[in-house]
């Protein structure tokens, strides 16, 4: 759960860096490392998802 959280925290990272005037050198740099911490999370929790057999399974009463 907390990674969607740190997944919309650097999402907001990303939209500030892109408005920051930064140059173009400094600005991929940024976007890169956040984008990578971004991809990291995401298999990170798919991967605990799958793991932990709430991917796609449904619970019927």
């Amino acid at each position: 759960m907390w990674q969607n959280y740190t997944n919309a925290f650097f999402g907001l990272c990303l939209l500030v860096v892109s408005f920051m005037g930064l140059d173009i050198v400094s600005l991929n740099w940024a976007t890169g490392i956040i984008g990578l911490f971004v991809l990291v999370l995401g298999f990170w929790g798919g991967a605990e998802a799958t793991a932990s057999g709430s991917g796609s399974q449904h619970m019927h009463a």
